[in-house]
């Protein structure tokens, strides 16, 4: 075999090992694109939606005007992986890029988060609107709903959606009123018309500085209201919810 020919050969051979190494790499980007990322140390374990009617009331002349509310309270639980290196902590937990969807265009939504621990009163006196901004929560040894910290080892974040004024009328203060989906029913508001979807992004990140974010999509409020106040529902399955690194 000439020298010419033994060139070829290497060239051909050079150019089937590049590109055995170009689909190779191909085939991982394409894999971790559907798949995501693989061995968290961390992981979803449960959310729950718990959606309810709720009223802010005036006191007037013997009356009480009343505006209701319809509100969704999030619950994120995020757990650690059994196999997981203990020396991996959670540093925080981001909501961000928050987009209400399928709505109402004659409604207002804010997001709010807690200012107390008690479950009752969390988010009594919340006021500052995160619809447009980051929610954040750090680390700690022990979740905080009021002061937004999440157990380094797994914990649970909260915030409210609130569906604001969706309705409004007068009552002596000697009746009572029972604030369901009769209620709703009564005033003309109709329950097909509280429906909204809600896109957020989920962003933990670990004390070894990696950022693992995925993307979520609700549907609110958890249920019909029928003849309840609350409406609750807990999701487990996460077979769609993919991580990927920042």
């Amino acid at each position: 075999m000439d020298l010419e020919k033994k060139k070829v050969i290497k060239k051909y051979v050079f150019v089937f090992f590049i590109c055995v190494i170009i689909l190779i790499t191909a085939f991982i980007m394409v894999r971790y694109y559907v798949e995501g990322e693989e061995n968290m140390p961390f992981k979803l374990d449960r959310i729950i939606i718990r959606s309810s009617i709720d009223s802010s009331e005036v006191d007037k002349d013997n009356l009480l005007k009343t505006g209701l509310s319809q509100e969704n309270d999030i619950f994120i639980y995020i757990a650690k992986e059994n196999n997981a290196d203990k020396k991996i902590k959670i540093s925080k937990v981001e909501i961000q890029n928050i987009k209400i969807t399928k709505a109402s265009e004659k409604y207002n939504y804010k997001v709010f988060l807690p200012v107390s621990n008690n479950i009752s009163t969390m988010y009594k006196d919340s006021s500052k609107d995160y619809l447009k901004e980051k929610i954040e929560y750090l680390a700690g040894s022990a979740d905080s709903s009021e002061r937004h910290i999440i157990n380094e080892d797994g914990g649970r974040i909260a915030f409210r959606i609130s569906n604001q004024s969706i309705g409004s009328f007068e009552l002596s203060k000697d009746n009572g009123v029972t604030y369901n989906g009769e209620l709703l029913t009564e005033l003309g508001i109709k329950e097909e018309e509280l429906a909204f979807n809600v896109y957020m992004e989920l962003i933990i990140e670990t004390t070894e500085g990696i950022r693992y974010k995925t993307e979520l999509d609700f549907e609110m409020p958890a249920d019909k209201f029928g003849k309840s106040s609350t409406k609750s529902k807990t999701i487990t399955d996460f077979t769609d919810v993919i991580f990927k690194r920042e």
